[in-house]
Order: C-alpha cells, then sequence, then structure tokens
C-alpha cells in the first residue's frame, strides 16, 4: 500500500508537507492584497489556486514572482495607484507559476512590474508573455548577457539596434552553463527561430560558424525589447540604456536592397 502511495505522487508534492504551507501561508496575505489592487480577476484566479493543493508547487512560484513584482514598482504614500490588464496579469502567473528558476522567474516578474500602469486596457506587454514562455533558463542567461554587452545604436530618428556581436562558442558554453555542444546549437536555432538574436539585414544570420567555432548572437531589436520590459521598464527603450551607446544620425544606414530572401 505504501508503494502505491508513493507512486501517485508524481509531482513529489507530498514531500512539501507542512513546510510549504507554512512558506506559503506568510506571504499569501500580502500577495493577495497587491493583486486586488492591481487586477481584481488576477486576484480571484490566486484565490483558485490556494483553495487546490495540488497547486501548491505552483502557488509558492507564483507568490515569488508577485512579492519580486512588489519590489520593483514604486509606492506614493505607501499606495500603489497602477493597474495591469487582466490578460497580462493571468497570462504571467499561470505561466510563470510553472518555473521555480530564478533567472525565468525574475524576467516574469519585472514583466509583471512594467506592464502595470494607469490604463488597465493597455496590452502592449502581452507580446513578451509567449517569447518568455518558450525559453530556457539558459537562453535567459544568454539573452542577458548579450543585451547587457552588446553597443546599442540609437540613431536620431528614435530607432534602435545593436551592433554585431560574435561571441566564441567556448564563451557561450560558460555564459549559458551548457557544455554539450549540440544542446548550445539547438538552444541558439531556437533564439534564432523567435527572431531574438541575428537573423537581420544588418548583421545576417545568428547561430555557430562551422569555418571559425563563433555564433552570431547580436540581440534583435525585439530581444531588447524584451530585455528592457523584463526588467521592469516601461518606458521608451532608448532611455533605458546608459552605457554601451553609440548615437548616429539615420542618413548613415547604408540602403539594402532586398530581393526575395536575400539581402544584398
Amino acid at each position: 500500500m505504501q508503494e502505491k502511495n508513493n507512486s501517485l505522487d508524481i509531482l513529489g508534492i507530498k514531500s512539501l508537507g507542512d513546510a510549504t504551507n507554512t512558506i506559503i501561508t506568510k506571504s499569501i496575505d500580502g500577495v493577495e492584497s497587491f493583486l486586488k489592487i492591481v487586477c481584481k480577476p488576477a486576484f480571484e484566479e490566486f484565490g483558485l489556486m490556494l483553495g487546490d493543493k495540488v497547486r501548491h508547487w505552483r502557488l509558492n512560484n507564483a507568490i515569488n514572482v508577485l512579492e519580486k513584482s512588489q519590489d520593483k514598482l514604486e509606492f506614493r504614500d505607501n499606495k500603489l495607484e497602477l493597474k495591469i490588464n487582466p490578460r497580462i496579469a493571468l497570462g504571467i502567473i499561470e505561466n510563470a507559476s510553472l518555473t521555480d528558476e530564478n533567472e525565468l522567474q525574475d524576467l516574469w516578474s519585472g514583466l509583471f512590474a512594467a506592464s502595470c500602469n494607469h490604463d488597465d486596457k493597455n496590452d502592449e506587454n502581452i507580446i513578451f508573455i509567449d517569447f518568455l514562455k518558450s525559453i530556457t533558463s539558459s537562453q535567459a542567461k544568454i539573452l542577458k548577457y548579450i543585451c547587457e554587452n552588446s553597443i546599442k545604436i540609437i540613431y536620431d530618428n528614435g530607432l534602435m539596434v545593436s551592433e554585431k556581436l560574435t561571441l566564441e562558442v567556448e564563451t557561450l558554453k560558460e555564459i549559458s552553463d551548457i557544455h554539450n555542444l549540440h544542446r548550445l546549437d539547438r538552444e541558439l536555432d531556437y533564439l534564432v527561430h523567435l527572431n531574438l538574436i541575428g537573423q537581420d539585414i544588418f548583421n545576417g544570420s545568428g547561430g555557430i560558424k562551422i569555418s571559425d567555432f563563433t555564433a552570431n548572437v547580436t540581440p534583435t531589436t525585439l530581444a531588447l525589447n524584451l530585455y528592457v520590459r523584463c526588467h521592469g521598464y516601461n518606458g521608451d527603450p532608448q532611455f533605458y540604456w546608459t552605457s554601451n551607446i553609440v548615437h548616429k544620425k539615420s542618413s548613415e544606414i547604408k540602403t539594402i536592397t532586398v530581393i526575395g530572401s536575400e539581402a544584398k
């Protein structure tokens, strides 16, 4: 009978026991108050999580993310005067609750904070949910490094791109903590697929080059926007960066003729 009971605990929830309940109980009140202010539908969904013991692991993850979000927000006179679109709030809570990886939880909390504003109809950040739920913690480490270390070019018309960034494979292994070459290659290929690295008419395609064992990991403008939002900033991306910036005139952009899928 004991063996049968153990086999049913495929998620390891029983091992959480009273310790999990104690940790969760200490945090619930603060998170509930936060959600009740910024988004009532999300508050109600959070309440459903409380009533389902099978969801305790996910609930604890959601609590961690929401507590981190609060730390990124500004309070006036100890009051929060911001709201968040229910579609975004529910999407973040649903997906963020599925990971206990610190790197990913930090990004989810930043996106939640960046989505809080004075207009609960604003849904511009909903596009970033699909990207964030699709990447691994290793890919998050790569994105963090390349977005922080690439040189950003800001043109006088306000558009922003990155200068080409190429890294040796061994360096990428250390950054991503992936030491299997084939897995690293897959992870980079998927970032290219998501249009987060390389794959633009200015810097060519991304991924590992066989010839010199390097990889074009230039963050796309989309990746830079994702990074900014996932760090709790909801302003214009061009004003976020304070280092590694080059200002250029839009007239300096070379004319590129695109024929079919080829750029010349």
